[in-house]
């Protein structure tokens, strides 16, 4: 069982940890320790808790601080803090930052590459990767240290990605299993858009979960997208031009990355600018030396191409220019990117989209999540708005522009952009503002779009069922082929039972692609 604290020795315990001038970067981040500190673990159905910090908003704090007091303490044998994260190489950072600042530490490996004795140590805080968290290895060693009364509590980093990223790495979505352990769990991110809270708590069997949310746009980040017209390296052009104007502003010990949407175009990118390309095709040592050279800027290297291996959780200072070459794959993955800058006190970071106007692949048969997701960053890239209002509405609910949050003007605030016409906007200052009439009428149109281009989609597929299924949860390519029948042919659901579900269905105003519904009442749809 953990020692427990009061709030002052907490506060003391942070100063220790991180110098006498450390102190809460916001007050969530405050109160997300007190509150982890005081989780009871009644090792069989304890306290959940979910904490949304932004990007360099100090999350690795609340579960390195506990262990480090913990160790202060010397109550050997116990307790024991598990981290789950997602990626290898965000293992590799943690470990090493946290032995930095004297914490037993320790990542716990596969069977293959690690020895039993060291599989076997008990240390105050475990860090293993998602992959490995949901294997019987690890199971059983959690299991022993619970046996023991040494489990105090399991953390699961960047926990956005149980929903985000679970349609191309399935064993993120066996995490659930980490409820099994009886203790409590916390589950820590920077992007949690308020629109998905609801899924993500459902995937994580979370629907009873504390959480402590914090405003999560960064006012340090400069927003601009550079169109350029289609050719065959305009984007790489594009990039170097970006290069260029950035460079001219960054101090001895800054750097910059570019994110690539493909290993192909990373290593182009790479060639084309003379840095280092890191991607998953690289060995884990290849991985490694690239990120070293470019953090130690031997050579003079300040930029590093990279794919978005490098964009969840890794904390490297002086990042001051992330460029990306072509749309995001999402607003998430966007943010989480961008957040990469801007650690330091007083730095601001660049953050550029080069983009040629044509969208990047898509998984037509993505979740809904992953539509949601891709949505968000072409209205990002097109909303003719302050760029910041979209984000704020999308992960906080709440619309700010960069004058109300006294930001770094994006390149619509400035009016660099001269998208503006027949009177949709007016000059204020440098404020450009949306008439809200006009928004709200293009927004429901757009809407109607989706929604009919959606329903398009169902009726060339053949069975609406089998597409719902998979609209929600994603599929692959050999579940897309089994979807591929006649509605009565379906496997899933008996025509009867569908029938009579249908019949309960009532609408309010007449739909085009359905039947009797020019009044309120039952609906058949035509397909």
């Amino acid at each position: 069982m953990a020692p427990r604290y009061e709030d002052a020795e907490i506060d003391a315990g942070l100063k220790r940890m991180l110098g006498e001038d450390a102190g809460w970067k916001t007050p969530q981040q405050r109160d997300g320790m007190y509150r982890i500190m005081r989780l009871e673990n009644n090792g069989i159905r304890s306290e959940l808790l979910i904490v949304v910090l932004p990007t360099g908003g100090g999350k690795s704090i609340l579960f390195m601080l506990p262990a480090f007091m913990e160790d202060e303490r010397g109550t050997g044998g116990g307790p024991v803090s598990i981290v789950v994260v997602p990626f290898v190489s965000l293992v590799q950072d943690l470990v090493l930052r946290a032995r930095e600042l004297g914490i037993d530490c320790m990542e716990w490996r596969s069977d293959i590459d690690q020895e039993r004795e060291e599989r076997q140590r008990d240390a105050r805080l475990v860090v293993v990767s998602a992959d490995v968290a949901v294997s019987e290895g690890f199971t059983a060693y959690v299991e022993s240290i619970r046996g023991r009364g040494l489990l105090e509590r399991v953390f699961f980093d960047e926990c956005h990605t149980a929903i985000m990223d679970v349609s191309y790495r399935e064993r993120l979505g066996l995490l659930t299993g980490l409820h099994r352990f009886g203790c409590p769990l916390v589950m820590l991110t920077a992007t949690l858009p308020v629109l998905m809270e609801d899924w993500f708590r459902e995937r994580m069997l979370a629907q009873d979960a504390t959480i402590i949310r914090a405003p999560t746009m960064r006012v340090n980040i400069r927003y601009r997208v550079k169109q350029v017209k289609p050719g065959k390296t305009a984007i790489e052009d594009g990039v170097v031009a970006a290069m260029k104007a950035i460079e001219g502003r960054m101090g001895t010990a800054q750097r910059g990355v570019i994110y690539c949407r493909s290993i192909k175009q990373c290593e182009a990118i790479a060639a084309t600018v003379g840095c280092k390309a890191y991607h998953s095709k690289l060995t884990r040592e290849a991985r490694a030396a690239a990120l070293q050279d470019w953090v130690d800027g031997r050579d003079g290297q300040r930029w590093i191409a990279a794919t978005t291996g490098l964009g969840t959780g890794v904390d490297i200072k002086g990042i001051v220019g992330v460029i990306h070459a072509g749309p995001p794959f999402g607003l998430v993955d966007f943010v989480q990117q961008t957040g990469r800058g801007g650690r330091q006190r007083g730095e601001v970071v660049d953050s550029v989209i080069v983009t040629d106007g044509r969208a990047g692949w898509a998984n037509e048969f993505g979740s809904d999540i992953d539509h949601m997701n891709r949505e968000g960053v072409e209205l990002f890239m097109k909303d003719e708005g302050c760029r910041r209002l979209v984000l704020g509405r999308f992960f906080d609910g709440i619309e700010l522009c960069c004058s109300d949050m006294r930001a770094e003007y994006c390149d619509r605030c400035l009016g660099e952009t001269d998208e503006a016409d027949g009177g949709e906007y007016r000059q204020e200052g440098k404020v450009l503002v949306v008439n809200r009439l006009k928004e709200s009428v293009q927004e429901e149109s757009r809407r109607m779009t989706r929604l009919y281009s959606w329903l398009d989609r169902v009726r060339e597929v053949g069975c609406s069922v089998c597409f719902v299924k998979w609209h929600i949860h994603g599929a692959k390519e050999e579940d897309i082929r089994r979807m591929e029948h006649e509605r009565k042919d379906c496997k899933l659901l008996k025509q009867k039972d569908f029938d009579r579900w249908q019949a309960s269905l009532l609408y309010q105003l007449p739909l085009v692609m359905a039947s009797n519904t020019t009044f309120r009442g039952p609906c058949t749809f035509l397909f």
